[in-house]
C-alpha cells in the first residue's frame, strides 16, 4: 500500500514570503479530526512493531518541476535546484516534519508517528536533485527502550545533528527535546527545554545545533 508520496525539494538563495488565503474551517471538523485520530490509533496499535534496528526502506522517486520559468532557469535571487516526489511500498514512510544535513549528500528526518530517517540525495553532473537513495528508518524508543505508542507521544517535529554523535529530537503535544544516538538510534535521555507555554500542537516544530553542546528551537 502506497501512502501520499512525500516532496523534497533543495532550494538555494534568498527566502521567498507567499502570501496566503485564511478560510473559515468546515462545521464539523473537530469532530472529523478526532475520529480520523482514533482511527489511526487503532491502526497503529494492530501494526507489528518495527524492530529496535535500523531497517531499509526501498523508495521510487519522480522529478518535481516548479513551474517557474526564472526559478527553473536560474537567473533570479532564487536558484531552484531539483526537486523529488518520494514514494514507498513500506507504508510508514510519511509525515516526515524536519530535514537535517551531515554533509552534502546524507540527511536525517524524523516522522511525526515515531521515526528516525536517515539516506543520501542523489544529485546529477550539474548539482540538481534528481533521486534519494540508501533510505533507513527505525522506530523512536523511549528512555526504557520501548516504541512510541500512542500518536500524543510519537509527534516528533525537529531534528539536529549534535557532535559527538547526537541527534536532538523535538516533540509537541508532549513537548520534550530526547537525545539519540547516531549510529544505534538508541535513546540517550532528555534535553532541558525553553520554559515556555507551549499550546498542544505548537510545540518546537524544528532545532538546529547552536554550537558546542547548544541546541536553537
Amino acid at each position: 500500500m502506497k501512502r501520499q508520496p512525500l516532496i523534497l525539494p533543495v532550494i538555494l538563495g534568498a527566502f521567498v514570503l507567499l502570501a496566503g488565503c485564511a478560510t473559515a474551517p468546515e462545521t464539523g471538523w473537530q469532530e472529523r479530526h478526532a475520529a480520523g485520530e482514533a482511527a489511526r490509533e487503532a491502526v497503529r496499535f494492530a501494526e507489528i512493531p518495527l524492530p529496535d534496528a535500523w531497517t531499509a526502506v526501498p523508495v521510487e522517486t519522480a522529478p518535481v518541476p516548479i513551474n517557474h520559468a526564472e526559478l527553473e532557469a536560474g537567473t533570479g535571487a532564487l536558484i531552484y535546484r531539483g526537486g523529488v516526489q518520494i514514494t514507498s511500498s513500506f507504508n510508514r514512510l510519511h509525515g516526515l516534519s524536519d530535514l537535517a544535513f551531515e554533509d552534502a549528500g546524507r540527511f536525517w528526518s524524523v516522522s511525526d508517528e515515531g521515526l528516525l530517517v536517515r539516506g543520501r540525495i542523489v544529485l546529477d553532473a550539474e548539482g540538481r536533485l534528481v533521486g534519494v537513495e540508501g533510505v533507513e528508518a527505525r522506530p523512536l524508543n523511549d528512555p526504557d527502550g520501548l516504541p512510541l505508542l500512542p500518536k500524543v507521544l510519537a509527534d516528533a517535529e525537529g531534528v539536529a545533528l549534535m557532535p559527538g554523535g547526537e541527534v536532538l529530537v523535538s516533540f509537541e503535544r508532549v513537548h520534550r527535546v530526547w537525545r539519540y544516538d547516531r549510529d544505534s538510534g538508541r535513546s540517550l535521555g532528555e534535553r532541558a527545554i525553553p520554559d515556555f507555554a507551549f499550546t498542544e500542537n505548537e510545540g518546537m516544530e524544528s532545532v538546529a545545533w547552536a554550537g558546542g553542546s547548544d541546541y536553537w528551537a
